[in-house]
């Protein structure tokens, strides 16, 4: 009895174990006992006293009645640490979860505004290279006159970094320029033969 009560004082919170001890010092422990001295007795075979069974059954409840009390108070403690547990858990695991869902949502946005740069100078490129294609031919039908110039201009691209789309982008304008510096020469040489030939 004495190591179930050191089990149970080791799970149960100071409180309810004291309850219980002080239940079962003040319990009809004489009784009780005075009962468990005529066991012997009875069991050879003496017939009980009258009532005996029933006031050992009255004592012994003086005993139960405080460790069912007991009993149920250590399962209602433990109930409400594992509910504390859960929620705290649920509590972290939905921090977490929001964590995650925040950091995702951070990544796509710096994916986003990484993708949108280098896409936005290539877009460019695109473009200014579609013109120098619709206009390169325009370009070349004037310099068949003569005395015509290119009559083209071609606005450089605006090179917003350094790194290998910046430098496209410089060597674009570069080509850009030099091919209508070449066009106004071309232009300028026909224009002269012309004069010469008149």
């Amino acid at each position: 009895q004495r190591d179930a009560l050191q089990d149970f004082q080791g799970a149960a919170s100071p409180a309810t174990f004291g309850r219980l001890d002080n239940d079962l010092a003040s319990a009809q422990n004489y009784e009780i006992d005075q009962v468990r001295r005529d066991l012997p007795d009875l069991l050879r075979g003496r017939e009980p006293a009258p009532g005996a069974a029933t006031q050992w059954v009255a004592a012994a409840n003086t005993r139960i009645a405080p460790m069912t009390n007991a009993e149920s108070e250590l399962v209602n403690e433990i109930a409400d640490a594992a509910a504390a547990t859960q929620l705290s858990q649920e509590r972290r695991a939905l921090l977490l979860v929001s964590v995650a869902v925040l950091g995702l949502g951070l990544a796509l946005m710096l994916a986003v505004g990484l993708a949108r740069r280098i896409t936005r100078p290539l877009r460019r490129l695109t473009t200014a290279a579609g013109d120098i294609g619709d206009e390169l031919p325009r370009m070349v039908e004037r310099m068949q006159v003569p005395g015509e110039g290119p009559g083209v201009t071609v606005e450089p691209i605006p090179v917003e970094s350094h790194d290998e789309i910046g430098q496209l982008a410089e060597a674009f304008n570069t080509v850009n320029e030099v091919t209508v510096q070449v066009a106004k020469e071309q232009a300028a040489l026909r224009a002269s033969i012309a004069e010469m030939f008149v």
